[in-house]
């Protein structure tokens, strides 16, 4: 049981295998300061080992529709990831999470990923609504959620301890199935 989505002839988005850990891991290794800026899980993928473990456990998740998470692949290397996260929640909400390498970013890679796997989340999960969450600091985070159409529903203020950093405050957007369908 595998997945794959096609956004053209040079970019999809599949499943990654422990098989992938060698790759994956090196691309997180060049840009770990740039995702680890945002994301917390990026001081634990400290070897290849660790993230063979963590896509073995994303296959699992995956067969037990709790959670999807997809690498991006542009011109059969990765570029990033991107995933929908607590599909098991009983109100059919899921949150959007994802990550590009500095090298892909500014060429609509992500909005095009993004938008498929809000299109595939609400068709093939029977999403109610997704969401996602944003550094207030995190521009282009914030401007893809606009870009998607997706509503700010506010600001949630010292809501993320950054380890050295200190406390920041986040920005919540959403989307609605009815309103993602008429977009």
């Amino acid at each position: 049981m595998s997945l794959e989505i096609k956004l053209n002839e040079a970019v999809s988005m599949r499943l990654l295998a422990a098989e992938d850990a060698p790759e994956f891991f090196d691309l997180i290794d060049r840009n770990r300061g740039s995702i680890g800026r945002w994301m917390d899980w990026v001081a634990e993928a400290q070897t290849v080992e660790q993230v063979a473990e963590a896509r073995r456990a994303v296959w699992r998740d995956y067969e037990a529709r709790t959670k999807l998470e997809l690498g991006i692949i542009e011109n059969q290397r990765i570029v990033g990831a991107i995933g929908l996260h607590g599909l098991d929640d009983p109100h059919g909400s899921a949150e959007l999470g994802y990550w590009l390498a500095q090298d892909g970013q500014g060429r609509g890679l992500m909005t095009r990923a993004a938008r498929a796997m809000l299109d595939h989340g609400f068709a093939e999960y029977g999403l109610h609504r997704v969401y996602l969450t944003a550094d207030t600091a995190n521009a282009r985070s914030i401007a893809l959620a606009e870009r998607l159409g997706m509503r700010r529903e506010g600001e949630m203020k010292q809501d993320v301890l950054k380890p050295g950093v200190g406390y920041r405050d986040s920005v919540l957007y959403a989307v609605l199935v009815e309103e993602w369908r008429s977009l």
